[in-house]
């Protein structure tokens, strides 16, 4: 009652439910549950995506759709020219708007915020209107390539001559026998 629970009394540890009949009751309120957080991601081909990176580099890279190979599984196309195979789960929808302004700056989860669209809800579910987006510029069709910006090397010898962050080790030889 309170809390949503069946009060358990003497007649149900006589007869307790069945396992299997518990099982299917956890298992249809885990499905349901699931059902009203869970996001739809499908992407088709042209899509503009960020495709999560695992070679050096920014962890995450603007990328094109170019085929669906699996039920969650797509070949991106980034904007190197490089063609990668990635689950649903290592790739991010961008807002229509983003792939107009690429900005020149490493992508890291923080400053994506901005350039992440709403994954597509559900069918027959009670999301927010869709809001038209304009399309992007005709002489901004392609988005433009990212150029590497070397970070400042520092010299290991000016962090030597600064101040230590660890004291000095004091060698001494080994004590033999000492008793």
């Amino acid at each position: 009652m309170m809390f949503k629970r069946d009060l358990r009394t003497n007649f149900d540890l006589l007869k307790p439910a069945a396992v299997k009949d518990t099982v299917q009751h956890q298992q249809e309120e885990q499905v349901l549950r699931r059902n009203q957080r869970a996001k739809q991601r499908a992407f088709s081909p042209g899509d503009k995506v960020l495709a999560k990176n695992y070679s050096t580099g920014p962890r995450w890279v603007f990328a094109t759709i170019v085929a669906q190979t699996g039920p969650v599984a797509y070949t991106v196309q980034t904007t190197q020219g490089l063609t990668w195979k990635r689950h649903v789960d290592q790739l991010l929808q961008m807002a229509a708007a983003a792939t107009s302004e690429l900005p020149l700056m490493e992508c890291t989860e923080e400053s994506l915020g901005d350039y992440i669209g709403e994954y597509v809800s559900p069918p027959g579910s009670a999301a927010a209107p869709e809001v038209p987006v304009p399309d992007p510029p005709p002489e901004m069709v392609e988005p433009p390539s990212l150029a590497v910006i070397p970070s400042p090397s520092r010299d290991s010898k000016t962090d030597l001559s600064s101040e230590r962050r660890y004291p000095v080790r004091e060698r001494r030889p080994p004590r033999w026998m000492v008793l």
